[in-house]
C-alpha cells in the first residue's frame, strides 16, 4: 500500500510538471510566436524572460527530486518482488508504471534543456532588439538635428542698416556707374562678413528701425515694406510678405539716402 501510494504521488507530481511545462510553452510562444512591430521593440521583456528561467530552474529542481524518489521507488519493488514472490505481478505492474513515470521525467528534462535554449534565444534577440531600438532613436536624433539645422538656415537672414560711407569703408558697398565723380548708384560688393550684419530668424524679426529717409541697397523689392511709424529721424518698417522678401536675398543692406 506504502508503495502504491509513492507510486500515486509521483504520478500526480509529474501530472503537475507537464501542466508546468506545458505553460512555459505557451508564454514562449506568446513571445516568440508573434511577429515583431516597432511598438514591441519599446516593450522590455527582461521581466519576463527571467520569471520563465526561474521558473524552469524550479522545474529542473523538482524533477531532480522525482527522479531520486522514482529510484528509490524501484529499489523498494525489486527488494518486495524477491521476498514476495506472491506479489510478483502486482509488483511487475507497479515496476512498469514506474518505468512510465521514469520515461516521462526523462522527457521533461529534455523538454527543459529545449525551453532553456529557446529562452536564451529570446535573450539574444532581445540584445538585439535593444540595439537596434538604439541606433534608431540615434538616426531619428540625427535626422531631427539635420531638419532643425536645415529649418533654422532657412529662415535665417541678414540685415545691416546704416550709412553709406561706414558700408563704403568696409567694403560692403560700392558706386558704380559714376563718371568722374558724378551719377552712378550704390550696390553691393558681394563681400560679407557675418560681423557686419544683424543675424535674424525672419518669422520672429518682422520689423526694423531705419533712418527717416532710407534706402534699400540690395535688390529686395522695396514695394513689401511698410513705414508702420515715424518717430523724428527714424522710422519703423515691417516687412508685408516675409517669404516672398527675403527670397530675393538673404542680405539686406539699408543706408540713410
Amino acid at each position: 500500500a506504502r508503495v502504491s501510494a509513492q507510486k500515486d504521488s509521483i504520478s500526480a507530481q509529474v501530472i503537475e510538471t507537464t501542466k508546468t511545462i506545458n505553460e512555459v510553452y505557451t508564454r514562449l510562444s506568446m513571445m516568440s510566436g508573434k511577429t515583431i512591430v516597432a511598438s514591441d521593440i519599446e516593450k522590455p521583456q527582461n521581466n519576463v524572460r527571467q520569471e520563465m528561467i526561474n521558473l524552469i530552474d524550479s522545474l529542473g529542481v523538482k524533477l531532480n527530486d522525482r527522479k531520486q524518489q522514482i529510484g528509490s521507488l524501484k529499489n523498494r519493488l525489486s527488494k518486495m518482488k524477491t521476498e514476495n514472490s506472491a506479489l510478483s505481478a502486482q509488483i511487475a505492474t507497479l515496476e512498469k508504471t514506474v518505468n512510465d513515470l521514469n520515461t516521462i521525467i526523462n522527457n521533461q528534462e529534455q523538454t527543459i534543456t529545449v525551453l532553456r535554449g529557446e529562452v536564451n534565444q529570446l535573450k539574444s534577440e532581445n540584445i538585439q532588439l535593444t540595439e537596434q531600438k538604439q541606433q534608431l532613436a540615434e538616426q531619428k536624433q540625427l535626422v531631427t538635428k539635420e531638419r532643425d539645422q536645415l529649418t533654422q538656415e532657412k529662415y535665417t537672414v541678414y540685415v545691416a542698416i546704416g550709412s553709406k560711407d561706414e558700408f563704403e569703408k568696409k567694403g560692403m558697398i560700392e558706386k558704380r556707374g559714376k563718371v568722374l565723380f558724378f551719377g552712378g548708384v550704390w550696390q553691393p560688393t558681394g563681400l560679407f562678413k557675418k560681423e557686419d550684419y544683424r543675424t535674424i530668424d525672419y518669422r520672429q524679426v518682422q520689423t526694423f528701425e531705419v533712418p527717416k529717409d532710407f534706402k534699400i541697397v540690395t535688390k529686395h523689392d522695396a514695394s513689401l515694406l511698410e513705414v508702420v511709424s515715424t518717430n523724428g529721424k527714424t522710422s519703423t518698417i515691417k516687412v508685408k510678405d516675409p517669404d516672398a522678401f527675403w527670397a530675393i536675398s538673404k542680405y539686406l543692406i539699408i543706408v540713410e539716402d
